[in-house]
Formats: C-alpha cells, structure tokens, sequence
C-alpha cells in the first residue's frame, strides 16, 4: 500500500545583522596600514512537527519510536534555538613594496556550544613581478549544528542487508545473521565543538601575461571531529561496539543499531597543491585557455579515539570511507581544492586520477575557449 501524505516536517531559519567597517590609519612604504572591524548577530532555529501517520506508527523504515507497528506515542513538536555573536577585526599592513602582512582576529560565541577566538596571520612577499611567495596560519573552529545537538530521534532500518559475524560463529552459518537491521538515529547534545590549525607556504611564477604557475604545501589538524561510525563498521566490529552501539537480545541477535554523532578524535593530514594555467593571446577568433591542477597527499590519518577502539587512515589508505575531499580559503583569494579517490561532483572538465601506495592525486584539466565578446567581458 502507498500513502501519500506527510511524515516529518522540518524547518531550518536563520535571521542575521551584521556591519561593517574600515579605514586607513597611516601609511606605510607600501602603501595605506589598514584597519576592518565588524560583528554579526545570528539567530538559529529548527522546528519539527511529526504528522498524525507518524504518530500511528505505521511508516515501513520511519518509525517514530521503538514501538511495534500500530502503536501510538505521544511523540511531541520541537522548537528549538541558539544566538550566535561574533566580532572580528582585520590588519592590512604594506610595510614596503614588496612585503605585505595580514593579521586577524575573530570571535564568536554560541549560546548552545560556548565561544572561542581565532586568530590568522598572513605574509606575501612579491620581489619581482613575476614571483610572488606567499604563506598563512591560523586556527579555526566548527560548532555542531542544532540538528547534531537536537534533532529528534528516528528509527527504520540499515541502509543494506549486513551479515553479523558474532551471530554466524555462535550458529554455525549466516542464515538467521543476515538482515537489515533496525537502526535507532540519534541526535547528541553533549558534543563538543571541533577545532583546527592550518597552515599554508607557496609560490605563485607568472613569466609571462599567457602563463602562470603555482605551488602551495598545506597543512590541517583537527581535534574532537564530529562524526558517525557507519553501520557497516559497527555490526562488523561487535568485539569494539557491543553495549553502546549494538543492543542484543538474551539469544544473542541483534536488535538494534545505534548511529549517534561523536567527537571521534583526530584528523591530521598535508599535502601539496599544484596548478599550472595557459592563456593564448586573443586573435580576432576567440581566445583558448587551458588550465591544470592537482593535490598530492601526502599524509591523511584520521584516528579515531575510544577506550575501546583505535584506527588510522595513512597515505591513501582508507578504513570505513570511500572518499575524503578538502575545501580551503588561502590568501589573497579563495580557492577550492579537491582531493579524493572518487570523482568529485564540482569539478568542471576532464577527470585524470592516479593513486598510489603512498599518495592520491586528482588532477582536473579544464579547456575554455572565449570568444571576443566573452573575452572582452573579463578583461
């Protein structure tokens, strides 16, 4: 039977103000010593209503709880909200022609998660007009999401048939151990907001108006990385999750999994970006353009910290994920990076993946054609 109607209904707003300023305060040889101070106020919100075929309890895979079908609760509607501050202030300083420093600072602070402060320091030095070197630090932080903290529960099943390797060595075969599981979804309001360094070195040649070259070694540590262990991981792992992800009956089989955001511990991971672009000059024709960039990974371990278990993810090789990717703002401009083992879904043009013992490489090569009106649009 098929229903047509309404099950959950979610809804997300966030209201904001913010303002800003700025000014020069003296100059320097390089040019004006600059100042930008601001603050943002954001008010978030999540409310949900669960509808009347929710309640009955009859969804096949969405039960409202761990009733059996058929059973009403008294499941209620969630309004939930936050405040969010933050101020930030901004150092431009050209101390000569050549050198140019960044210094910022910012501070937020979240009713439900507490508050923290950050800072970044940028440096580029541009000796020549074709070289300019360039490198960043600074740390930054990512508070759990109202839905991390307090979304309601649900309940339905595993996404796929999994096979219980405790149950098959107690019967002696897979048969009563194969099944899709029930699955209990949790929110989880004790998380712990994430925290991070990341540091930034490169160059960027330019030896002429058709070629530009560049080269940036990059570095990320994460501490306390919100996330959620896969069913796969869990019902595989029985030794590690009995008890707190995996609830059994007295005959030993599973009666439900447990999916809850953590603070899984630790992410450390660097590497080297690398991109080379090729401008051709602009006959009457139109004007080709080539472009080719690359991240080479160096390191990627990812451990996850329990008192009853411990893994790592190392050059490439990958336990419980089949693809990272890396999204990172370096100055003077914002640039997005991608590096995986899968085909991203925002990369235009061609796709040329290599992967070794010890590195990934994904390489998107991209050729534009302009056109004199589309060229002329850009200069």
């Amino acid at each position: 039977m098929k229903v047509n109607d309404e099950a959950r209904v979610g809804k997300g707003i966030s209201q904001s103000v913010d303002t800003k300023w700025s000014r020069p305060l003296a100059q320097l040889d390089g040019g004006d010593l600059a100042i930008a101070m601001g603050a943002e106020f954001r008010q978030e919100s999540t409310r949900f209503t669960p509808s009347a075929l929710l309640l009955s309890n009859n969804i096949a895979g969405d039960r409202d709880s761990g009733l059996a079908a058929g059973s009403t609760t008294d499941l209620k509607a969630t309004l939930d909200k936050r405040h969010v501050s933050s101020f930030f202030t901004e150092l431009n300083a050209p101390f000569t022609k050549t050198v140019e420093a960044q210094f910022a600072l910012r501070h937020d602070r979240y009713s439900e998660v507490g508050s923290t402060t950050n800072p970044k320091f940028g440096l580029r030095w541009q000796p020549d007009p074709t070289l300019l070197v360039r490198g960043s630090f600074g740390t930054g932080f990512r508070a759990p999401s109202l839905s991390d903290l307090k979304r309601p529960t649900t309940y339905g099943t595993a996404s796929s048939f999994l096979t219980d390797p405790q149950c098959a060595a107690q019967e002696g075969s897979i048969d009563l151990c194969t099944d899709q599981w029930a699955v209990e979804r949790r929110s989880n309001p004790n998380l712990k907001p994430e925290r991070s360094q990341q540091f930034s070195m490169g160059v960027v040649f330019e030896p002429s108006k058709q070629w530009n070259l560049g080269l940036d070694y990059w570095m990320i540590r994460k501490t306390d990385v919100i996330s959620t262990l896969g069913e796969q991981i869990i019902v595989e792992n029985p030794g590690a999750y009995n008890g707190r992800y995996i609830q059994r009956d007295g005959d030993g089989f599973i009666t439900n999994i447990i999916l809850q955001k953590e603070n899984q511990g630790a992410l450390r991971t660097d590497g080297v970006d690398v991109n080379a672009d090729w401008r051709g000059e602009a006959p009457s024709w139109g004007r080709p353009s080539v472009s080719l960039s690359g991240t080479w990974i160096h390191r990627y371990d990812d451990t996850a910290v329990f008192a009853w278990a411990r893994r790592h993810q190392r050059h490439g090789r990958f336990f419980g994920i089949a693809n990272f990717s890396r999204r990172e703002a370096k100055a003077p401009a914002e640039a997005l990076q991608w590096a995986g083992i899968e085909q991203p879904d925002v990369v235009l043009g061609e796709q040329h993946l290599r992967r070794s013992d010890d590195a990934i490489v994904l390489a998107p090569l991209s050729v534009v054609w302009f056109t004199d009106a589309a060229d002329a649009s850009l200069d």
